[in-house]
């Protein structure tokens, strides 16, 4: 083991034996979700992360087009310049070393205008096309590829409402969509059964942390009249409501979760 290997915490060298020690030479096709971060160990070595639709061998001609995840591990100061330059939907010449469909950054090396690769260019095109459905119920829903949802607008009680419908890869988005029906179908009993959730959960934490100066504590009818949908996502495993609080947490967004099976589970101060 050299000497840089002997200073690496244990975990970090487990990691990076995951990926085959031959360094490859490729250009890649970034995918239109962003670059996240997460921690890897100790909060001091940490992986960012950006999908890859496809790529290819510097010296060869023939793509490898599916899903791909191109990693980037290191301290957070220099993940932070890695993250301003690895943007979504573009091509770059990397060195990185495998691991089946990941992708471990040896070497950040430029960015490639997509014209001087035909190959990469045809398939970055595709993906960044205007992309929409049209659901008899629902309404326009339009391809957000940041985060690979379908987002609306529809009508919520007279209120208009966004609504995002989440893909899964490689699966159709029909069972999202009878959920969404049927929270349509009965939007009254919803409205109200919300409502009171959060309210349950949430008044005494208003009334003990939150009021502001001379403000009266509320009573739980009083906590739930003061919510304003906002927006409504829908996920292969459940439904989340988003209520603008109207200063009840002093700007706060309240979130309310749940799945068709098992009802509503969760109310929390989020954003």
């Amino acid at each position: 083991m050299d000497e840089q290997q002997q200073h690496k915490p244990e975990e970090i060298i487990q990691f990076e034996a995951e990926f085959a020690p031959e360094v490859l030479d490729v250009i890649v096709l970034t995918g239109s979700s962003g670059f996240t971060r997460s921690c890897l160990f100790d909060e001091q070595y940490w992986t960012g992360m950006i999908s890859l639709n496809g790529w290819r061998l510097h010296d060869q001609d023939k793509i490898q087009s599916g899903s791909f995840t191109l990693l980037v591990k290191d301290e957070v100061q220099v993940l932070d310049n890695y993250a301003q330059q690895i943007k979504s939907d573009r091509l770059f010449h990397l060195k990185v070393r495998r691991n089946g469909n990941r992708f471990l950054l040896v070497e950040w090396l430029s960015e490639i205008d997509p014209f001087e690769d035909p190959g990469l260019e045809a398939m970055l095109q595709e993906q960044m096309e205007h992309v929409s459905i049209q659901d008899a119920r629902l309404g326009i829903l339009t391809l957000n590829r940041m985060v690979q949802t379908f987002d609306g607008e529809l009508n919520w009680l007279g209120q208009t409402v966004r609504i995002s419908i989440q893909q899964s890869e490689g699966e159709s988005l029909q069972q999202q969509l009878q959920t969404a029906y049927r929270l349509l179908d009965e939007a009254a009993q919803w409205d109200e059964r919300i409502r009171a959730f959060a309210a349950k959960e949430l008044t005494t934490l208003k009334n003990n942390s939150w009021l502001e100066e001379d403000e009266q504590p509320l009573t739980e009818a009083e906590f739930a009249k003061r919510l304003q949908l906002e927006d409504i996502t829908i996920t292969p495993e459940g439904y989340s409501f988003w209520f603008h609080d109207n200063d009840l947490f002093w700007g706060h967004v309240v979130s309310v979760d749940g799945t068709p099976e098992q009802g509503l589970q969760q109310a929390q101060i989020a954003g």
